[in-house]
């Protein structure tokens, strides 16, 4: 599997990071040429005289090398449903509309066991190369419509990434335990609108807020302290529900 493959982390620095899949040749970048006789040591220079720190990757660098195949979710809107929800360690988690599986990753991570729901075949593909890639053993990928149901009962988050995700909220509230969380990822307020109207005409759900996260980051640099010219603003809305 690829997560048992051996990389190397090259780390520039001021920040620039690549990933060293192969170890067998000599690693080029626009930085120059890193030799493979230095993949053993702690840094190392180009030779073009950029000098280059070498290290073991950590989750981290393996997760930022993930195959993209579709929109994904970002970190940012995948750290806001953890910090919303505070699932964990203990926690069971189906993810419906896997994709790329960036989501799922991040979950599994940290969460006890990830469920993924995804119906295109090209997808599911894709998101079992990059489980592979990070060595994670307890995320489980189906190619199943989720319309169809979803087969775990009495889990303590589900996630859709659906564009309409009011046509299956029977099936969520089937697998949700009373008082777990129902969070519903949707680019645009339309959607937004259609999920709360129909989710207040049931009892089985508690609509609690939406919201949408940005990332700006700062330039801090001798006598330049001001944010950076371009932030991340918003991928899309984040609706929390709580199961009844």
């Amino acid at each position: 599997m690829e997560g048992k493959t051996k990389k190397i982390v090259a780390l520039t620095k001021d920040g620039k990071e690549f990933l060293v899949c192969d170890l067998s040749k000599d690693f080029h970048t626009h930085f120059g040429v890193i030799s493979k006789d230095c993949f053993s040591k702690r840094k190392c220079t180009t030779n073009t005289g950029k000098e280059f720190f070498l290290f073991n990757p950590c989750f981290v660098d393996l997760f930022r090398s993930m195959k993209r195949a579709a929109q994904v979710i970002l970190p940012k809107d995948s750290a806001a449903i953890v910090a919303e929800t505070m699932v964990g360690k203990k926690s069971v988690v189906v993810d419906a509309g896997v994709g790329s599986g960036f989501l799922a990753a991040f979950l599994a991570n940290i969460c006890k066991k990830v469920i993924s729901y995804e119906v295109r075949k090209e997808f599911v593909k894709i998101a079992k190369r990059n489980r592979d890639l990070l060595g994670l053993m307890n995320w489980e990928i189906k190619h199943k419509d989720v319309r169809d149901g979803i087969d775990e009962k009495n889990v303590d988050l589900v996630v859709f990434d659906l564009p309409e995700p009011w046509n299956c909220l029977d099936t969520a509230s089937a697998a949700l335990k009373r008082g777990a969380f129902f969070v519903c990822y949707l680019p645009n307020l339309t959607q937004v609108k259609g999920l709360v109207e129909e989710l207040r005409k049931r009892d089985d759900f508690v609509y609690i807020k939406t919201i949408e996260v940005f990332k700006r980051e700062w330039l801090i640099k001798e006598r330049l302290l001001r944010p950076e010219h371009h932030a991340l603003t918003h991928t899309a809305f984040l609706v929390f529900i709580r199961r009844v």
